[in-house]
């Protein structure tokens, strides 16, 4: 996937004292400035240095299989965390996809919710003048009637609200109930005006 890869071309590396040989040997000693550390031939012969030093060919070996190693470490990490966050996307592509499902199922509810509460706005629109004598002499009639609508209404909330749960929708959730209890309260508020 991965392969390490000196960004200094060996070629233009600095000499310690600018001689333009090819380097054959790397001083060890980290307080001698970089471009010092490098030493051709004549570098050699005519200074003195102090620490290590090890031949150019072997450090470039060296360094290229410390390299190596770490870029496997670092590859064995990288292709687990990219594992990892693949699986967490399709984890998320399919929760996607069956809250879209749920969605649409709850987006449903509300056209059959709606669509019923029409029809029985219809139904109830018209009237027998006959009928409405015999339900004013009663009385009950109506509030067994606006139960029964108050009924699948509640039905109707009940089942958005579970579906809501399903797919952890907090905020329509809490609109739901809200949306519940005001029904309840002008149901309430409504009845008590018919009656009176």
């Amino acid at each position: 996937m991965f392969k390490s890869k000196m960004i200094e071309n060996e070629k233009v590396l600095q000499y310690a004292l600018n001689h333009q040989l090819p380097i054959v040997q790397v001083l060890l000693n980290s307080s001698i400035p970089k471009e010092q550390r490098l030493l051709c031939t004549e570098c050699l012969d005519n200074a003195d240095f102090e620490g290590k030093v090890i031949g150019f060919k072997k450090i470039i070996q060296m360094i290229e299989e410390q390299q190596n190693q770490k870029m496997n470490l670092m590859e064995s990490m990288i292709i687990q965390n990219i594992k990892q966050v693949e699986s967490f996307h399709s984890l998320i592509s399919q929760m996607k996809s069956n809250i879209i499902l749920q969605l649409e199922q709850l987006s449903s509810i509300l056209k059959d919710w709606i669509t019923n509460l029409q029809s029985i706005g219809l139904k109830y629109s018209q009237y027998s003048f006959h009928e409405e004598l015999e339900i004013q002499s009663k009385k009950q009639q109506y509030q067994i009637q606006s139960n029964f609508i108050h009924q699948r209404h509640q039905n109707r909330i009940q089942q958005l609200f579970q579906g809501c749960i399903q797919i952890g929708v907090i905020q329509l959730i809490l609109r739901i109930q809200q949306m519940q209890t005001n029904t309840i309260r002008s149901l309430n508020r409504y009845i008590k005006i018919r009656i009176s």
